[in-house]
């Protein structure tokens, strides 16, 4: 057999789905955010928050994605203390960050792998409009503010294609400048990534 149809009859090498030069675009649904809304020293309510954040990244390196995103959520007050008002929100935002992926993209048999590790932070700005509802009178108080916020977090990414990831994390949020509610939450996030390779 000829050298050169010995060389064409070999496996291709795998292509590493997370490399240098990859852009990345995704969505997160945050499906479930509990807060703690500090209302006074004596009284704290607990917040249900979801939100949708679609995303773009680009890869630095086989490992470092640095990317930014928009989101939009809606929130409500569950009213976990009693206290008499009934709180409602709508918020978006812009941020920006860094995800970094764990281990190498190929097994020592040289298969791509399926599931991928890695952990993520991020800053970012968002505006906020709030009403009070009273429970007993039914009056109606509105404000809106900004807020300045950073998370830190961590997930999965599980390729159902080389190209299309499932993916799923817990980020842990922290709120700063002008935010006078919940100070920390924690969010659990389920979404769907693209990775696009040149």
């Amino acid at each position: 057999m000829p050298a050169t149809r010995a060389q064409n009859l070999q496996p291709e090498k795998p292509i590493q789905t997370i490399r240098k030069g990859t852009v990345s675009v995704g969505t997160d649904l945050g499906l479930g955010n509990l807060s703690m809304d500090r209302i006074s020293p004596n009284q704290t309510n607990l917040l249900y928050d979801i939100r949708l954040s679609p995303s773009i990244g680009y890869f630095v390196n086989d490992h470092l994605m640095l990317s930014a995103s928009v989101f939009g959520g809606l929130a409500q007050d569950f009213n976990y203390f009693k206290e008499p008002v009934r709180y409602n929100d709508a918020h978006v935002g812009i941020s920006i960050g860094g995800r970094y992926y764990f281990g190498k993209g190929v097994t020592p048999q040289g298969e791509v792998r399926k599931l991928r590790f890695y952990g993520e932070a991020g800053v970012g700005l968002a505006q906020r409009r709030e009403k009070w509802t009273s429970t007993y009178s039914g009056d109606v108080s509105k404000s809106r503010n900004g807020y300045a916020f950073a998370n830190l977090g961590a997930g999965i990414n599980y390729f159902l294609t080389p190209n299309v990831a499932f993916e799923t994390g817990l980020t842990y949020n922290r709120n700063f400048l002008g935010y006078r509610q919940a100070d920390a939450s924690l969010q659990i996030k389920l979404g769907i990534r693209v990775f696009l390779h040149k």
